[in-house]
């Protein structure tokens, strides 16, 4: 029986009483745990007046039975920590309530232990009346069985039994043609492919225009390029005919336009061999060069301008002159004439003398003016 000390309180969710102790209650400030929906509730707030025992009208039918196994009210009540009932005051409990599990005789955990002992008592004195109910039944059908049937009375003569006769099958009742029910579609959900167009593409022709206008375009850029190329070979003409690499192009051009080209010079690729400067034999107070001139290039040269330089002791430059080619060849030869290349041809050539100050000479070639 319990003491004057525990608090009567029903769960406001699952509607079961059962009591709690202080200890209980202070452990987590009023807030006790259900132990058939785990609701987490104030006890305090709910708790209910005491009821008098001797009031209470006494039951005579039979207890029914309890929910499986007994437990303690330290059991339905979990006494944990305040952080954590905290925590779990957000459950709501079970979504389904099993009203019937608990019986009003919840109220004393004594009584609930005597009437789970009878109620087990009760389920076996049920199943031995049912089994007591089942038993007539089985046997009236055994002695249905162990009685032994009468006979039919057997005619003198046998008479002949007819013909067995085909058993035709029964005929099928015609179905009347209902609405077909729409077939559903059991494909497994995806992206409708179906849906898409499949009409056929239809290519158009070729638009003849277009291909004019693009050959039209073509020939436009390739006019430009060979305009742009012929202004630029006009105006450096004589700089790029003398450019190796593209001279064939210049000598073709220059057939069918009948123009002559410049001729290739190439005055480094010239060298001067087996120098010799004396006094003139036949004139008074004059000089006489002789030089041997050597075209190392890879085509043929016209005569070259000769450069001629005096200098004394000092390096300083005490004469100088340039002598063109007429100066040191016949006019014919001056102005058609060709050193061959990889040979040398010797020229001699008079000149003043410089005076007694000129002791070194140099000798250098330059283009010849036209």
């Amino acid at each position: 029986m319990a003491t004057e000390s525990e608090t009567l309180t029903r769960c406001p969710y699952c509607q079961t009483r059962f009591r709690v102790t202080p200890r209980q209650i202070e452990a987590a400030r009023g807030r006790v745990r259900c132990g058939h929906c785990l609701y987490v509730f104030n006890a305090v707030e709910h708790a209910e007046p005491e009821e008098d025992p001797t009031t209470k009208p006494q039951s005579t039918a039979p207890q029914e039975p309890s929910s499986g196994t007994e437990t303690d009210a330290d059991d339905l009540v979990f006494d944990d920590n305040p952080e954590e009932d905290a925590q779990d005051s957000r459950y709501a409990g079970h979504d389904e309530l099993e009203e019937e599990a608990f019986s009003e005789d919840f109220l004393a955990l004594d009584a609930g232990d005597r009437s789970g002992f009878r109620s087990e008592l009760d389920d076996l004195d049920s199943r031995e009346q049912l089994e007591d109910d089942e038993s007539w039944a089985e046997s009236l059908l055994q002695e249905v069985e162990s009685e032994p049937t009468e006979a039919p009375d057997k005619p003198d003569s046998p008479a002949p039994e007819p013909p067995p006769r085909e058993k035709t099958p029964d005929p099928e009742p015609e179905l009347e043609p209902g609405p077909r029910p729409e077939p559903r579609n059991t494909a497994p959900s995806g992206p409708d492919w179906q849906s898409l167009s499949t009409d056929p593409i239809v290519t158009s022709r070729p638009d003849r225009w277009r291909w004019l206008r693009r050959l039209a375009w073509l020939l436009g850029i390739a006019g430009m390029a060979a305009l742009l190329v012929y202004q630029l070979g006009w105006y450096r003409f004589e700089r790029l005919a003398l450019y190796e690499p593209i001279r064939p192009w210049y000598e073709q051009a220059c057939e069918w336009a009948g123009c002559e080209l410049p001729p290739l010079v190439a005055t480094d690729a010239l060298e001067p061999r087996r120098l010799v400067v004396r006094s003139h034999p036949d004139m008074a107070n004059a000089l006489l060069l002789e030089v041997t001139i050597v075209n190392e290039a890879g085509f043929d040269q016209p005569w070259p301008a000769i450069a001629l330089s005096f200098s004394n002791l000092n390096n300083d430059v005490v004469a100088q002159r340039v002598f063109q080619p007429q100066a040191y060849l016949a006019d014919d030869e001056a102005q058609r004439g060709r050193i061959p290349s990889g040979e040398g041809r010797r020229i001699r050539l008079g000149l003043q003398d410089p005076g007694k100050d000129a002791i070194n000479y140099r000798i250098d070639f330059l283009p010849a003016r036209q």
